[in-house]
């Protein structure tokens, strides 16, 4: 089974046995499909051939199970969009919603945790590229909401530190008011790009040497993201693309300032960071022939 989680800044894909539920092949491209959406509302030509790109060079076997996320939610193109990602590609994506994003990613960071002997339930924050979802998850019951605010939009938006602070301010009181409403959970753990790529950092990689195996179970303290960001910061152009990825630094230069106020509102220190994500979720769904869409 190969599932496609196509996000507003990365697409990914991952093949599971659905038998023995082992990760036979996986991938990944920044794409960053919400690029100057903010300005456009559209989902624009680069970004499309980006996609396509990506899909393209990974010779994918079957019919996968594919889904697009926030900015095909909100792009006003979105159906033109998918129709050229399908004949350019064969690869026919479907919009889910936000809590099925949420329900999904959830499913595949619960199960890692669970592998790890972590204790459940989760408090699961994912920060993408347009927008961010935090969860409660105990295996059955879900709680979850999905706020309009990613690292793509923000580092666009908000190019310096004192404009992303500010704006911070103002689109976290409705994160910090559902946070509020959730029982409490025993391991908080963050999925996505930025905490990934900080625990990677942190244990000595870059962007061509990331091994997701040593990434899954980390723990990533504030202070870690805090020095992490200093350096990113002082580096050259040059350094923070092999440290994060041509295309990425300003994506987690924002990303590290979000993930750390975040964890201020909800009172944690640290947090247990996780690789597996949508695409996992998609996949083990579709494993069990549960339906998505």
């Amino acid at each position: 089974m190969t599932a496609i989680d196509l996000g507003s800044n990365t697409i990914r894909f991952v093949t599971l046995n659905c038998t023995t539920g082992e990760e036979t092949a996986s991938g990944e491209a920044v794409v960053r499909t919400a690029e100057g959406m903010h300005d456009s509302g559209v989902i624009s030509e680069a970004a499309l051939e980006r996609i396509t790109t990506a899909i393209l060079s990974w010779n994918l076997a079957g019919d996968p199970v594919a889904v697009a996320t926030a900015a095909f939610r909100h792009a006003n193109n979105q159906t033109e969009s998918l129709t050229f990602i399908r004949e350019k590609t064969g690869v026919d994506f479907q919009v889910i919603s936000p809590e099925t994003e949420a329900r999904l990613t959830a499913l595949a960071v619960f199960k890692r945790v669970q592998l790890h002997g972590l204790p459940t339930p989760i408090l699961m924050l994912d920060i993408g590229g347009a927008s961010t979802e935090l969860a409660w998850f105990d295996g059955t019951t879900l709680r979850a909401e999905s706020f309009s605010f990613g690292i793509v939009t923000a580092a666009e938006k908000h190019p310096t530190s004192s404009q992303l602070h500010t704006w911070l301010n103002q689109v976290t009181e409705s994160f910090a008011a559902f946070a509020a409403t959730l029982p409490q959970a025993p391991t908080f753990a963050a999925t996505a790009g930025t905490p990934t790529t900080i625990a990677a950092l942190k244990k000595g990689m870059d962007y061509t040497t990331y091994d997701k195996q040593k990434i899954n179970g980390s723990e990533l303290t504030i202070s870690d993201i805090q020095i992490w960001h200093e350096k990113l910061l002082a580096a050259s152009q040059k350094e923070r693309e092999k440290m994060v990825g041509v295309r990425r630094d300003d994506l987690i230069l924002a990303g590290t300032q979000i993930q750390i106020r975040l964890m201020e509102i909800l009172q944690k220190e640290a947090c247990i960071v996780v690789d597996d994500g949508l695409r996992e979720g998609v996949a083990l769904a579709a494993c069990t022939g549960e339906t998505l869409f």
